[in-house]
């Protein structure tokens, strides 16, 4: 996230939100062989990562913003209060 590429189990919500706004390798919950296979991925495409994180980031940014966090909260609060 933010520029950094993540290593996570899949079928979370971190690896869908990273899925999403970065660059991520998924691997299988309590799986050794799983995990070292992410890390050596992430290796591999270390430099395709560079190019996409830093494009990605600025998206990430705006999306975790505290102002686009007041917007959803104001649309959620106003639906709720109806």
């Amino acid at each position: 996230m933010h520029g950094i590429p993540v290593i996570t189990t899949t079928g979370i919500t971190l690896f869908e939100q990273v899925e999403e706004f970065g660059e991520v390798v998924g691997c299988e919950d309590g799986n050794a062989k799983s995990l070292a296979e992410a890390i050596f991925q992430s290796f591999i495409k270390s430099t395709e990562w560079d190019v996409a994180t830093q494009t990605k980031k600025n998206v990430a940014r705006k999306h975790f913003s505290i102002s686009n966090f007041q917007k959803l909260f104001q649309s959620n609060l106003c639906l709720v209060l109806k």
